[in-house]
């Protein structure tokens, strides 16, 4: 049987995740008896756990279910771009997240990153604009509030703007 690239992905995304939860039992902890610094990790942790198990075990049953012709060795070509594109292009979005986030702020910027994988992932179309608008805004919005006034961590406001 061979394995699908995502069959080996989750099962890396499961190592992965079991490992930063192990990292979280080496966080200091909080002083005063206040939420420490694990939890966040945790709670994400916590559903991305599952999710990778359901994605690994979706992936096994297809391998599983049928064989996977091996053409695309034979042929090289750069068909491959094609079928990744949209993991290419959101590994750019995201290094250009990451260049400009000291610049612009966490809320220009992640509102930015949102709208914009919304719009690459998603349909497209003149009606879903003011839809990605308010996810993206709202998801930002949300994470800045969470971060600033429950979590207590000031998230980069920016220098472009000073």
């Amino acid at each position: 049987m061979r394995l699908h690239a995502d069959t080996v992905i989750a099962a890396l995304l499961i190592v992965l995740c079991a490992v930063a939860w192990g990292v979280t039992y080496a966080l200091p902890p909080a002083p005063y008896g206040t939420m420490g610094p694990a939890l966040f990790p945790r709670v994400i942790l916590a559903f991305l756990i599952p999710l990778s198990v359901i994605y690994f075990v979706q992936g096994l049953l297809r391998d599983l279910r049928k064989e996977h012709e091996d053409t695309k060795a034979k042929n090289f070509s750069f068909g491959w771009v094609r079928e990744y594109s949209n993991v290419i292009i959101s590994f750019f979005l995201f290094s250009v997240f990451l260049v400009a986030l000291p610049y612009t702020g966490f809320i220009l910027t992640g509102t930015l990153f949102i709208f914009l994988m919304l719009w690459v992932l998603g349909p497209r179309g003149a009606r879903q604009i003011p839809k990605y608008i308010a996810i993206s805004a709202g998801v930002t919005g949300g994470l800045y509030l969470l971060f600033r006034f429950v979590l207590i961590v000031i998230l980069p406001e920016g220098d472009l703007f000073d």
